[in-house]
């Protein structure tokens, strides 16, 4: 059972390079496997270890299917620190190989009690089609201010 699982993980690995296979499609079966192969330790109960690969598998996809919305973040903070003060600046991000996207635009630049604040808004699409189905489209509008010490500061 351990050689099949270092098989089949090794296997995807190389897939996963190929760039054949999306990060969730990746993280899915690595979860799987991971846990699957746990189980497969403490017991030999067939159900007991495929329930626990499906389980895996929810929880891989789910934490490579969370790295674009990572990205999101990094996008809209570097939004924030290059958007010039004097005019509308948009951004965007997409990944070509999850079809995931996001759009930050900063509206207006002003100084509120000493720290530079920026209104915005973003949009994220984010979707998953295996082995859940899940979509998250939020838009957001708002203000951040820049702390002194570099770090932004989310405000209603």
């Amino acid at each position: 059972m351990k050689r099949l699982s270092f098989l089949l993980l090794f296997s995807l690995l190389l897939t996963n390079c190929a760039g054949n296979v999306n990060r969730s499609h990746f993280g899915a079966a690595t979860g799987a496997v991971a846990f699957g192969g746990s189980c497969s330790n403490l017991t030999s109960d067939v159900v007991i270890i495929s329930t626990c690969a499906v389980v895996g598998s929810a929880i891989g996809s789910e934490v490579f299917w969370n790295d674009d919305m990572n990205t999101h973040h990094g996008v809209f903070v570097d939004q924030l620190n290059k958007s010039p003060n004097d005019k509308v600046s948009i951004m965007n991000w997409y990944n070509p190989k999850t079809k995931n996207s996001g759009i930050i635009r900063v509206q207006s630049t002003y100084i509120e009690r000493g720290l530079l604040c920026k209104d915005y808004d973003s949009t994220v699409d984010v979707s998953t089609r295996w082995p859940l189905y899940q979509v998250k489209r939020d838009v957001d509008k708002g203000t951040a201010c820049q702390l002194p010490d570099g770090r932004w500061e989310l405000r209603d």
